[in-house]
């Protein structure tokens, strides 16, 4: 039997799925609608924009609140305990400085000008984990100020990895590869005849494959502001430090390896903003973690996990791992 791949578009982005063989077409079949109505469901469900869980909860922000669905309640709740472990740095209640500076669909003008003190000052107190409430008697959800919004689109695609995994599991598909735009990507099992699944990585935007990884049974998530927003005096990236209520500039990018894709997202978006005792929690709380970390310049990855150091060479030579 041949190698099996499907494709599509969903979460503004594509999405890969590779299965090697051996594997039955019992397991295959109807696979591609499978995964095209599973992450249909879930864009619908977490999307600000569509008419989901997490739309509702937005429009009855500081007025009631709402069932969101067994699923989404426990994404929420691992979610709220994930922010303190990040002392913050990680927040799903940032929709309003996401909008004002400009990464929402409208987006910003080249060259504009930064929002003003007084419009920062307004969303910012409109900003924040604190304003979600989650009645674990009732499972029920509510935003409590009037205006705040919830955005998920840092984490979304791990929501949705999990659920694909958890398909092609109860499928009985114990070896494949799920890539959602690139950025996140599931590795199970193995292909015949390898160690785990070899994913290329980039020093700098412009070598693109300057070493590898084999991953088996392991989650690589990237972010990063390699692209942004320019304002009259600064360009940003579009990760938002919940603190300072500002973007923090471009060329910052973090992998990370993870068992669980939804926390490989939370790590990776918010690695860039945590001081070094809530690194240092995060590593303690999840052992085998792996982190990698591509300063702007590129050329050098550092792995704080349990695996040691890499240093690209100064040609880019190509260094294979195992994780």
């Amino acid at each position: 039997m041949s190698w099996f791949r499907c494709m599509g578009d969903a979460m503004g982005s594509p999405w890969t799925l590779t299965v090697p063989p051996p594997v039955s077409e019992t397991a295959l079949a109807g696979l591609p609608d499978m995964c095209a109505s599973l992450l249909e469901k879930c864009e619908k469900q977490l999307s600000r924009w569509r008419d989901g869980s997490v739309a509702q909860l937005n429009r009855l922000a500081g007025r009631a609140d709402l069932d969101p669905g067994n699923d989404l309640w426990r994404d929420l709740i691992r979610l709220s305990h994930l922010s303190l472990l990040t002392g913050g740095a990680f927040d799903i209640l940032l929709g309003r400085l996401v909008d004002l500076w400009g990464f929402g669909p409208g987006g910003q003008k080249s060259g504009a000008e930064p929002p003003s003190v007084r419009d920062l000052k307004s969303a910012r107190e409109a900003s924040g984990i604190r304003h979600l409430h989650l009645d674990h008697t009732l499972r029920r959800a509510r935003i409590l100020c009037p205006g705040a919004i919830m955005d998920l689109g840092g984490v979304g695609k791990g929501i949705a990895l999990e659920k694909l995994g958890n398909l092609l599991g109860g499928k009985g598909i114990r070896n494949a590869l799920v890539s959602l735009g690139g950025s996140s990507i599931l590795a199970l099992g193995k292909p015949p005849g390898e160690y785990g699944w070899v994913i290329g990585l980039a020093a700098s935007p412009t070598h693109s494959r300057d070493a590898h990884i084999q991953l088996r049974d392991r989650c690589l998530t990237t972010s990063g502001t390699t692209t942004g927003i320019s304002t009259a005096k600064n360009r940003y990236g579009h990760i938002i430090h919940p603190a300072s209520a500002t973007p923090i500039p471009t060329g910052i990018r973090v992998s990370v390896v993870t068992r669980n894709p939804l926390l490989g997202e939370v790590i990776a978006t918010a690695w860039p903003l945590m001081d070094d005792p809530h690194r240092s929690s995060i590593m303690q709380r999840y052992p085998g973690i792996s982190i990698i970390e591509f300063p702007p310049g590129g050329g050098l990855a550092e792995f704080p996990g349990p695996i040691p150091g890499l240093r690209f060479k100064n040609n880019y030579g190509r260094v294979s791992l195992r994780v």
